[in-house]
């Protein structure tokens, strides 16, 4: 994907033929206000000549950064040997026995404070788990 962010888009303008016209995606905002109570809109300038090609760019734009990505930041209490920053970790939390709180899944560390042994993890994506 030629779009990799983790900024949050819920509608973007695209501007082509020599910013002549402007195509605008609205696809998502409906289901970002219901589900994230958040709209975020931007605007792109290009040089496509055409419609189609707008309409083409604004739905990879929208498809690689429609979702909020979910942070979790907590406490530790041992020792992390050898984790940095921008590493990628396994991550899973159960409640119970055999209820998650937060699934299997794949996270980067955005923050790790030592001192405070506070850990900040960005989701990447689920792991998955075989049904039992």
């Amino acid at each position: 994907m030629p779009f990799q962010s983790g900024e949050y888009l819920s509608s973007c303008s695209i501007s082509y033929d020599l910013n002549k016209y402007t195509y605008e995606n609205k696809s998502f905002e409906y289901e970002a206000k219901k589900k994230h109570r958040l709209n975020v809109h931007e605007d792109f300038e290009t040089l496509l000549k055409n419609k189609s090609d707008a309409e083409l760019l604004s739905n990879e734009i929208m498809r690689s950064r429609f979702t909020l990505k979910d942070y979790y930041t907590f406490e530790y209490f041992e020792t992390l040997d050898n984790l940095k920053l921008f590493d990628l970790v396994e991550m899973e939390y159960k409640r119970n026995e055999n209820e998650y709180f937060i699934k299997p899944c794949i996270c980067e560390i955005v923050k790790l404070n030592i001192f405070d042994n506070i850990i900040k993890l960005r989701f990447i994506s689920e792991i998955e788990t075989e049904a039992a």
